[in-house]
C-alpha cells in the first residue's frame, strides 16, 4: 500500500509516520510537510529512504504536492491547525488549513484517481453537550472554532462518496502519551511536568470537568487498524475512537499523585479553584460501543500511559534534555 499523509511533523503525524514506515503492508509513505524547518526535524528522527519522502508544500497549494498523488493508494489526511484557543484567536487561519486546504487536497486527490480518504477528525465536533458520552449518530453541534472547521472538513470528505472515492472519519479524543513532537501544553503533560518538578497540580472549576484520554500509541493503532484490508468493510462511515474510560480531571490529578507515590517520587499537592458563577462542567466523552464490534480497542490503560510520561519527564528532568 502506498500512503500520501499530510500533517507528518504533528503530534499525531509524526507518530504514525514511524509505525508505518516500520509496516510490512505499506511499500511508501509520502509526507506533505508545511515547512523546511519542519522537514529538518523530520529527518532527524526518519531520515529519507527508499520507503519515506518528503515534501515541502502547502495544502491550499495543490501544485507542490499533486504530482506525488498519482501513485497514492490513499491519503490519510491528518493535518489540522489545532487548539481551542489558538484556533479561537486565529479563525481566518483555522479556515485556510481546516477547511480550505482540506477541500484544495481533496480536490487533488480526486483529480489523481486517489480511491481512499482517511481523515483524523475529533471529539471537538460534537461540542460539550447532553446526551453524553457522545455516539456517531448524535448530530454534531460544534462549540468552537476548532470543532466547526474540523466538522465542515468532515462534511467535504463525505462528498468525496459521490465522485467515487471511499471515505473513513475517525473522531479522536484528547490524545497524549510520549512520542515525537510531543504536545507539551496538553493537560496530562503539564501535569507529568508539574508532578516531577515538585509544583502543584493547579485543578480549575474545582476538577468537575470530564476528560476523555487516548494514548498516542493506540491512536496510531486504530489508524493502521482500519488501514488493513481486513477491514475494508468498514469504510464510508465515522468511528470514535476514544479510551471508552472518561474521568474527570480531580480523579486525574488524583492518579498522579498516586502513581507518583508508587514511583518513590515526591507526591504533588493539588490546589482547587472553584469555577466562575454560572459556569458548568464541561463533559467530553465518545461512547466507543461501534470501534469495538468493529473489533478495537486501546491497548495501553491510563494508568500504565501516565506512569511513563511520569518516567520520561523525571528523565528528561535529570538530564535537562527535552521530552519525547
Amino acid at each position: 500500500m502506498k500512503v500520501f499523509l499530510t500533517g507528518a511533523s504533528g503530534y499525531l503525524g509524526s507518530n504514525l509516520l514511524l509505525a508505518l514506515s516500520r509496516s510490512p503492508d505499506i511499500a511508501k509513505v509520502v509526507c506533505l510537510v508545511h515547512t523546511r524547518e519542519k522537514l529538518s526535524f523530520l529527518r532527524e528522527i526518519l531520515p529519507e529512504e527508499t520507503m519515506v519522502q518528503y515534501v515541502v508544500g502547502d495544502l491550499n497549494d495543490p501544485a507542490t504536492y499533486g504530482a506525488y498523488l498519482e501513485d497514492a493508494d490513499i491519503v490519510v489526511h491528518a493535518a489540522a491547525v489545532r487548539g481551542i484557543e489558538f484556533c479561537e484567536n486565529h479563525p481566518d487561519e483555522a479556515e485556510r488549513v481546516n477547511v480550505s486546504g482540506t477541500r484544495k487536497l481533496l480536490e487533488a486527490a480526486l483529480q489523481s484517481g486517489v480511491k481512499r480518504i482517511l481523515y483524523c477528525s475529533s471529539q471537538a465536533v460534537y461540542g460539550a453537550k447532553d446526551p453524553y458520552p457522545y455516539r456517531e449518530d448524535c448530530a454534531p453541534r460544534p462549540d468552537t472554532v476548532y470543532g466547526r472547521t474540523k466538522y465542515r472538513g468532515e462534511l467535504l470528505v463525505r462528498e468525496t462518496q459521490q465522485r467515487g472515492m471511499q471515505f473513513l472519519i475517525l473522531r479522536f479524543s484528547r490524545l497524549y502519551g510520549s512520542g515525537t513532537f510531543i504536545r507539551e501544553e496538553e493537560l496530562p503533560h503539564r501535569f507529568a511536568r508539574y508532578a516531577v518538578s515538585g509544583v502543584f497540580l493547579p485543578v480549575y472549576h474545582n476538577g468537575e470537568d470530564v476528560v476523555d484520554l487516548l494514548h498516542i500509541r493506540d491512536a496510531v493503532a486504530s489508524i493502521e487498524f482500519f488501514l488493513h484490508p481486513a477491514r475494508n468493510h468498514c469504510w464510508n462511515d465515522v468511528y470514535n475512537v476514544g479510551s471508552g474510560s472518561p474521568l474527570s480531571v480531580l480523579s486525574l490529578a488524583g492518579l498522579y499523585q498516586e502513581l507518583c507515590r508508587k514511583l518513590g517520587l515526591g507526591v504533588p499537592a493539588l490546589r482547587t479553584f472553584p469555577p466562575s458563577p454560572g459556569r458548568k462542567p464541561k463533559i467530553l466523552g465518545l461512547d466507543v460501543t461501534k470501534l469495538k464490534k468493529a473489533g478495537w480497542t486501546p491497548a495501553i490503560s491510563l494508568e500504565e500511559g501516565i506512569r511513563e510520561l511520569l518516567l520520561v519527564y523525571q528523565k528528561a528532568r535529570n538530564s535537562a534534555s527535552p521530552c519525547g
